[in-house]
This record gives structure tokens, sequence and C-alpha cells, in this order.
């Protein structure tokens, strides 16, 4: 028997939880992995055969952490539908990359953008050299995943993720004809 930890304390969470909906909101950090790895393993243990919604509506956050979140739906086994109601910013979009059928609603977005190293860097002497190869790798693997998933060729995504950290925007509809959804609700 899986016992849920405190990431499942609210009685919303809990709810939405038993109605085999996960969210996906404020910033991405290790709480929420925590909160997506319970919550699938959860899922699975009380039946892999019905579906998982994950509703999105983040600005995105932690690239690892994200990273840890896209591993964990990708692989959990569930069939698991992306919901974007909002906005599916950063890490958030790479999140829903990860979900077998990804829906957005008209008037949300979805913004892709490189990773910002000068975010990361706590000790500018000390760790430019390894956050900058730990941003590289990472943003490889984000432009992987988008490539992977996505309609858009690799120089296309690369030409928008060095647009800098302000990165591009796409509506609803810019989203469907990119392939970074499959549905607009």
């Amino acid at each position: 028997m899986i016992v849920l930890s405190e990431a499942f304390g609210g009685s919303l969470k809990m709810a939405l939880l038993l109605k085999r909906k996960l969210i996906l909101q404020n910033d991405i950090n290790g709480a929420t992995v925590d909160y997506f790895i319970e919550g699938l393993e959860f899922l699975s243990s009380e039946d892999p055969h019905l579906p998982v919604t994950i509703v999105i509506g983040s600005s995105g956050g932690s690239a690892e952490a994200g990273l840890r979140i896209y591993d964990a739906v990708k692989n959990s086994g569930l069939m698991v539908i992306g919901t974007v109601k909002s906005l599916a910013n950063s890490m958030a979009s790479i999140v829903l990359q990860a979900c077998n059928k990804r829906e957005i609603y008209p008037h949300a977005n979805i913004l892709i953008h490189s990773i910002d190293v000068t975010r990361n860097i706590y000790d500018v002497k000390n760790r430019l050299e390894e956050v900058t190869k730990k941003a590289t790798y990472f943003q490889n693997q984000i432009e992987g995943i988008l490539q992977e998933r996505t309609k858009m060729s690799r120089e296309d995504i690369t030409r928008i993720m060095n647009m800098g950290s302000d990165g591009k925007s796409f509506s609803a509809h810019e989203a469907l004809e990119k392939g970074l959804v499959d549905t607009i609700l």
C-alpha cells in the first residue's frame, strides 16, 4: 500500500487525485517532483489501465526538476493526458511533451525559451563552468524532447531557444500548428 506524503495534505489536491488528476501549477521544484512521482505511483497502483490527466497552469521552474517530472510521466506506463488551461511556460511546456495526449484551451499559451545561466549562478567565480555545462546539458535534453514530440525542426527549435530567456510564446493555434499540442479544446 502506498502512503501519500504531505504533498497531498490539501483536500483539493486529494479530491483531484482521486479523480485521477494531477495539478502542475506554480513553480516546478523538488516538492513538485515528489508530488508527481508519488501521485503517478499511487494512480498506477490503483488502476494502471485508467488514464491520468495533468492539468497545467505553470510558469515553469527548475530545469532539473522539470526533467525529473518529464521522466516520471514518460516512464509511468500510464495513459497521461496533459491539459493546458492557462499557460505551460518554460519547463511546464516540456512536462507537457511527456504526455501521451496533449490538449490546450483556446486562449492558453505555451512559452519555450533557452536556459538562462545567470539565474542559476550562486558563486560566479567558482560555479560558472559547472553551471554552464549543466545548462548546456539540460538545453540539449529540452531541444531533443521538443524535436521528438513536435513538428519543429532542430534548427527552428535552436533558433527559438537562442532568442534568450524571453523565448517565444505560442497561442493555442500556433501550438497546434507547431505540434506542441494535439488538440485545442
